[in-house]
């Protein structure tokens, strides 16, 4: 049973397999395991480690058709960093990120520190929330049982024993 497939707070093996087809990072793992171009098409480091700048990609779009924005990923951060947040990442986050800041169509995180892991904990811990389903209530039930991401599937019904995912007509890749 999937009771909780929330990209914050799912914890078991099966969701978070899941999760992988729905729900994106800024960044993601080549089948080498190599980092590469996520939600963000770019980013570039500031030569002291501390400041990365992500560029997102264009025309990508949330399953229920709203726009993907740089206020979502700064959306995201905020929540994963909170006192109450129930994010695997939140440690991590809360330890490294002094800063998230949507600039148009970028995001800048400002670290504390140099953090060269920074780049695969986005591609594998930190889903990005859509904002406007989220804002008022950041783990609201029915997201945590069908969440809405961008990516290349997406849920498409659910009850007690069966959850039905299609492909993403819509997917940017």
């Amino acid at each position: 049973e999937l009771a909780d497939l929330h990209p914050q707070s799912a914890r078991s093996s099966r969701a978070l397999a899941l999760l992988n087809h729905v729900n994106e990072g800024l960044t993601k793992f080549n089948p080498d395991f190599t980092v590469a171009p996520g939600l963000a098409e770019r980013w570039t480091v500031s030569d002291d480690g501390k400041t990365y700048t992500f560029t997102l990609r264009p025309g990508v779009k949330w399953h229920d058709g709203q726009d993907l924005s740089a206020d979502d990923i700064s959306f995201t951060f905020n929540l994963a960093m909170a006192d109450d947040s129930r994010a695997a990442a939140k440690g991590m986050l809360a330890t490294n990120v002094e800063s998230v800041e949507a600039q148009g169509s970028e995001v800048v995180i400002t670290l504390k520190q140099a953090y060269s892991p920074l780049l695969s904990v986005l591609a594998g811990q930190v889903g990005i929330l859509p904002k406007h389903v989220l804002e008022s209530d950041p783990y609201l039930a029915s997201f945590t049982a069908s969440p809405i991401g961008t990516g290349p599937y997406k849920v498409t019904s659910r009850d007690i024993s069966t959850l039905t995912i299609e492909t993403n007509p819509d997917y940017w890749g």
